[in-house]
């Protein structure tokens, strides 16, 4: 099957949103009293990134979710891949950066703390909770929360997301009604435990439920608009069969308080509901062409993990460097700061995918365990 270049491109896109969002940190220093989040560079030209880019980790789960059933639902059900060999391909892909960077954040947080007599942004940085980020667990542990290199936790949700997808698969036949079933679930009850876990199953079997239709479709050559329609309807009713229930349920926002902002949940279900699944049927529906412009989506797609990951140990070193200077309150401010920032992620990303990543995974890759 040849490579989703577009979709990988948007995944690219939704983390360099979440680096915009992160953006605020620098203002979280000792030596910055007044900044506020409208200072922030370009902020009349990228608002809704700098106010809603959080979103683009539900974008991770859904676009997981239609890869995952595209590439593995088949083999899964078919008994072609086995539980063991799943997770361990999972494993050298997704681990060997998630301990690389959080280590480093480990100890760049301690200089800190030396340093400064307290945490960047995150306070829990000690030994105690290094254990359990580094077996990608920290989502399950409240108290590890808010500490080391916070961003993980989505990787966290992605590693149970895994277990469950196989499991689901190899033990049931999971059609679209299936998938509708547990989208609904997960935002509805397993929300309420967990609002971290909750909207990772929900996003990630909406993908699924996605990756079914456009698979259906296509086999049928129904015009594209017919589709981008279809999938619209079907997501907007499990949406809205969701929103009814909220709307009817008290307390429900209880397990994430983020989410009680009603203008902020309202971009949220809009987001998941509409705007998410026509932006992956659009992607998937773009051709690769082999041209200059495939080539940079493709690169920005294999650096998209980076990048998420690489961002936060970058803000802690450059707060090291230059929160005391007095350039730092104007270059937080400043479009040259963030063009630095956003450059300077983007090259460690692309260094650490090709000397880090890739060979790691490619030598965890080659040891079968599962033979």
């Amino acid at each position: 099957m040849k490579r989703l270049i577009w979709l990988d491109g948007v995944r690219g896109l939704a983390a360099l949103g979440i680096l915009l969002w992160h953006w605020q940190h620098f203002g979280r220093v000792d030596s910055i009293h007044d900044f506020d989040i409208t200072e922030q560079p370009l902020f009349g030209l990228l608002f809704p990134f700098y106010r809603y880019a959080w979103l683009g980790v539900d974008l991770f789960f859904l676009i997981s979710g239609y890869i995952f059933f595209l590439l593995y639902s088949e083999k899964i059900t078919k008994g072609k891949i086995s539980l063991t060999e799943f997770i361990w391909k999972r494993f050298a892909r997704i681990y060997p950066l998630l301990f690389l960077t959080t280590i480093l954040v480990f100890c760049l947080q301690n200089i800190y703390l030396a340093k400064f007599g307290s945490s960047f942004v995150f306070s829990r940085n000690s030994l105690e909770y290094l254990p359990i980020h580094l077996i990608v667990s920290n989502v399950w542990f409240e108290n590890s929360m808010n500490g080391l290199n916070q961003p993980s936790w989505s990787i966290s949700v992605e590693a149970a997301l895994y277990l469950v997808f196989y499991l689901i698969l190899r033990k049931f036949r999971v059609g679209l009604f299936t998938c509708s079933l547990i989208v609904v679930f997960g935002y509805l009850v397993i929300y309420r435990m967990s609002g971290y876990l909750g909207r990772g199953v929900g996003a990630f079997f909406l993908g699924g439920g996605i990756s079914i239709l456009v698979k259906n479709y296509k086999n049928t050559k129904i015009l594209m608009m017919t589709e981008l329609l279809s999938y619209s309807v079907f997501i907007v009713f499990v949406g809205g069969l969701a929103f009814m229930s909220i709307s009817n349920c008290s307390g429900l926002f209880s397990a994430d308080d983020y989410l009680k902002s009603t203008p902020r949940f309202v971009v949220y279900f809009v987001s998941i509901a509409i705007v998410f699944p026509a932006i992956v049927v659009t992607a998937v529906s773009i051709p690769n062409s082999g041209t200059r412009v495939d080539r940079i989506v493709s690169w920005l797609g294999d650096v998209s993990y980076g990048v998420y990951l690489w961002h936060f140990p970058v803000q802690v070193g450059l707060v090291l460097w230059l929160s005391e200077l007095e350039v730092y309150s104007s270059l937080i401010r400043s479009s040259l700061g963030l063009l630095l920032f956003v450059f300077l992620c983007l090259l460690i990303a692309t260094a650490g995918y090709k000397y880090a990543e890739t060979p790691a995974k490619n030598w965890l890759a080659s040891i079968k365990i599962w033979k």
